[in-house]
């Protein structure tokens, strides 16, 4: 067993699967596993025992101005500094353009230090006001970025967007969930067929689209249910059309489940995953295997349900479980009758594939090697 990793991220990793997974796999190969992240120091990790977790305290960011955003920033950096020198570790770990930025300084006063930089949500500069914050740090970003010494992301379609020579390993880590998510699915055809969202809740996921279409097909036995952290303008609007189209009895909105496993619990009860992206974004663009949503619907057995575009289909049209729609009302209903007709069929398929390939075990298996 290896002696130290550092992994840093600009943000609580109990957001991101992805990254816990790869602590959680990276704790057993390591004797420790240091974490610095940034956030609210009272939130509880749910971390193996090897952990050791350093929060550098900040607010609510988005509205704070340039200065605090600097001065969180700096201390989120020598926060890094200094666990980097009382550790030593083997790796040092980011997960953004933030905690990249971190990582330069460390190379700074140790050249030799080794970086692994795995880029989970890429920068779109169509969203970037010019000469902020995180405007610096992905320039910083784009300029240094063969300062690596491995260097990976969720979804190959992302890799053009970074000028890598050959010197820095390279790899496509997918968000898979890890194999213990789910050990055990029952395929039983319901009586209603469940449909869950969940995630960032606003416009580009067909959520009108659906609701419209479950009023004007009432005779179809479907419910609609709708988890996740809410765009406020969307949501009232989301409240108001329900109402309207007197649906409350089908299109149920939940609140956002802070808690990985007491989400997994919730999703478990669902049947038919919704997995909509329009590419209305960089990300969005480019998340068919970096949306970790979809491959926790299949986990649970679950057929999903996917934006009909080149990108999706050239990634998963190969599965039997992915179904692709271009959100009409016909489209809808052939799609949906469809995986009603044959669930048990594609639910097998789905679970299947998540515990014989589509799980985050196999996929990270050629970088756990070369981190050794």
């Amino acid at each position: 067993m290896s002696s130290t990793i550092l992994i840093t991220i600009y943000d609580n990793p109990d957001k991101f699967p992805p990254t816990l997974n790869a602590i959680y796999i990276l704790s057993k190969k390591y004797r420790k596993v240091i974490i610095v992240w940034r956030g609210n120091p009272n939130i509880k990790l749910n971390l193996p025992d090897n952990c050791i977790h350093y929060c550098v305290s900040s607010g609510n960011l988005i509205d704070s101005s340039y200065f605090i955003k600097i001065y969180v920033l700096i201390k989120f950096l020598l926060s890094v500094i200094k666990h980097f020198r009382n550790y030593r570790p083997k790796w040092l770990v980011s997960y953004d353009c933030y905690s990249f930025t971190a990582a330069l300084f460390v190379k700074l006063i140790n050249k030799h230090m080794k970086i692994w930089y795995h880029n989970h949500d890429i920068t779109d500069t169509n969203y970037v006001t010019k000469y902020s914050l995180t405007y610096w740090c992905w320039l910083l970003e784009k300029k240094y970025i063969n300062k690596v010494t491995s260097f990976t992301v969720p979804d190959e379609s992302r890799l053009k967007y970074f000028y890598l020579n050959e010197y820095v390993n390279t790899k496509v880590i997918p968000n898979y969930p890890l194999k213990s998510f789910n050990d055990f699915f029952n395929y039983q055809t319901p009586s209603t067929f469940k449909i869950l969202y969940q995630g960032r809740v606003a416009n580009g996921h067909g959520i009108i689209e659906l609701i419209k279409f479950i009023h004007s097909n009432p005779q179809m036995a479907i419910q609609f249910d709708i988890i996740g952290s809410y765009d406020d303008d969307f949501k009232e609007s989301l409240i108001s059309l329900i109402k309207n189209l007197k649906l409350q009895h089908k299109v149920i909105l939940h609140e956002r489940i802070p808690n990985y496993k007491d989400l997994k619990n919730f999703t478990k009860n669902f049947h038919i995953g919704l997995g909509i992206m329009e590419p209305l974004n960089l990300q969005f663009q480019t998340c068919a295997k970096a949306s970790n949503k979809i491959y926790e619907y299949i986990a649970f057995g679950m057929p999903v349900i996917l934006f009909d575009n080149a990108h999706f289909k050239s990634a998963l049209s190969q599965y039997q479980w992915a179904h692709f729609t271009d959100m009409s009302e016909q489209s809808f209903k052939s799609t949906l009758t469809e995986i009603m007709d044959n669930f048990e069929f594609y639910s097998k398929y789905a679970y299947n594939d998540f515990r014989n390939k589509l799980n985050f075990e196999t996929v990270f298996a050629d970088q756990e090697k070369f981190l050794s």
